[in-house]
């Protein structure tokens, strides 16, 4: 094994994760998503509720959930048919590991 390899095996998730992360709140609406992922140019969110991460949206889910959600209320523009959904109505359950797993345990 070359010297990278080895350094990989032993490096952690808390060394290697995002510090500043940009999160979206458990009620917050796929219009605010849609902004922000467009904006940060981000595809993943972590979803927290009082400061706990509760699930993960990415942009697969905003874009499934978003045909969705025009599907169901036509008469409305793109824009307020997706202020009527709320993240946690479409988050994915989150998998979260201590910083101190290796990223090779987490991978």
């Amino acid at each position: 094994m070359d010297s990278a390899t080895l350094k990989i095996r032993r490096e952690t998730i808390g060394e290697v994760m995002t510090k500043d992360v940009v999160a979206l709140k458990i009620n917050d609406t796929l219009r605010l998503a849609d902004d922000m992922m467009n904006l940060a140019h981000l595809r993943h969110f972590p979803v927290l509720d009082e400061g706990r991460v509760v699930g993960i949206v990415n942009h697969d889910d905003l874009l499934h959930a978003s045909m969705a959600s025009l599907s169901r209320h036509p008469q409305d523009a793109p824009r307020s048919a997706l202020g009527t959904v709320a993240v946690r109505e479409i988050m994915k359950p989150p998998t979260v590991r201590p910083p101190e797993t290796s990223i090779q345990d987490a991978a």
